[in-house]
């Protein structure tokens, strides 16, 4: 089982959610009858929920965990979203004014329900773009650098055909740095393409992989026969996201999966991240799903990354091949465009507890006063004190 899989089964089932707000380089699948091309990039960033952690350690996810709130504004607007930052511990939440206004009696927050979890994922959008001067939204004017007078540049998307910055004279280039965030249904949805993906063989790409078995990452005993017992597919998921206690040694962790190939001796899973993915969006709200539709209709929705030819070029495929850096960790070699827009975002950074916000920007977003203001005062929860330097 693919660590991406692995991890999505500890999440909880789904709840019926809605999308969250984005940013620049937030990518968005196409409500289209087409999906557009991506590849996801593994991340590792550490699980923030201390309920999570096994033998003291956070378990890697291939995604990043945060949370966000939302306001509803009456008069048919757009709601107000934003991220949670009262951390993951409950007896030591960090300062957050949507959680304290929540606290208070506000019930447009969130509904009444606790903030939304949210997974983040890196990709790269496979379809040419140009390099445009920004807009402002607001004036519609071009934003220029205070220090140079000379415009932001933003990556925009092609049109193809009519493109607007085709005729302009735009740069054009190949790709686009994104990031994904979906909620758990959404997430789900991920969870059951990788799964379908998981089928296949990547080392041979011809063979069907089953699971052998599951055992002790310490002693390497079979703690799970999935040979000679005839295990459902669902009871096999369950065995790779559970915490597993060795009979043989009492070491308890998440079990090694061992797994055979139908056509080859050195079988290995296909995940979400050894394919290009044709993704797109279906359905509205919290009936939308992400779902697989390549252009032609005699084509799967995905393809091995090796197989995809950037801009159907035959010398430019997305990945040449394989090499072996220090540790004896393989990577992929990247087409050379490409290969600059394969390191994993910092999320930490971007939507890690305390960031981007202030509770002072937070506040002012709800339009109420800042209960933390001056010092020093208490976390919403009655936690440890808090002042703003």
């Amino acid at each position: 089982m693919s660590s991406f899989r692995r991890s999505v089964g500890r999440e909880k089932r789904p709840g019926r959610r809605g999308s969250r707000g984005g940013f620049r380089n937030r990518y968005i699948a196409p409500k289209d009858n087409i999906g557009s091309p991506v590849v996801f990039l593994p991340g590792e960033y550490p699980d923030p929920r201390p309920d999570q952690q096994v033998g003291g350690r956070p378990p890697a996810n291939p995604y990043f965990l945060s949370r966000d709130h939302r306001k509803g504004i009456k008069g048919g607007q757009s709601a107000i979203i934003d991220l949670c930052s009262a951390g993951w511990d409950p007896a030591n939440p960090q300062p957050c004014v949507w959680c304290h206004e929540k606290q208070a009696g506000d019930k447009n927050i969130d509904n009444g329900r606790d903030a939304r979890q949210v997974f983040t994922l890196n990709l790269v959008h496979l379809v040419p773009y140009h390099l445009a001067p920004a807009v402002d939204r607001q004036s519609g004017q071009v934003r220029l650098n205070p220090k140079t007078n000379e415009p932001y540049m933003n990556k925009v998307m092609c049109e193809g055909k009519g493109c607007q910055h085709c005729r302009e004279g735009h740069d054009l280039m190949f790709g686009a740095k994104k990031y994904l965030s979906v909620g758990r249904n959404h997430l789900e949805n991920l969870r059951t393409i990788d799964a379908d993906i998981g089928r296949m063989c990547s080392n041979c790409h011809e063979g069907t992989v089953s699971t052998a078995s599951f055992e002790c990452e310490e002693c390497g005993h079979v703690i799970i026969d999935c040979v000679n017992n005839a295990y459902t597919d669902k009871e096999i998921d369950g065995f790779a996201s559970e915490v597993l206690t060795c009979p043989n040694c009492r070491h308890s962790s998440l079990a090694i999966e061992t797994t055979l190939c139908s056509e080859c001796q050195d079988p290995e899973r296909t995940t979400l991240f050894d394919v290009v993915l044709w993704l797109r969006r279906t359905g509205e709200k919290t009936d939308s799903a992400l779902s697989l539709n390549h252009p032609s209709p005699r084509e799967f929705g995905w393809c091995y990354r090796s197989d995809f030819l950037i801009n159907d070029d035959p010398d430019r495929p997305l990945i040449s091949g394989f090499e072996e850096k220090e540790g004896g960790v393989v990577v992929p070699i990247w087409d050379d465009e490409v290969s600059k827009m394969t390191n994993p975002y910092d999320f930490t950074e971007m939507f890690g507890v305390g960031k981007p916000r202030t509770p002072e920007d937070q506040a002012k977003r709800l339009q109420v006063q800042n209960p933390y203001a001056g010092a020093p005062t208490q976390a919403y929860g009655g936690g440890p004190g808090y002042a703003r330097t």
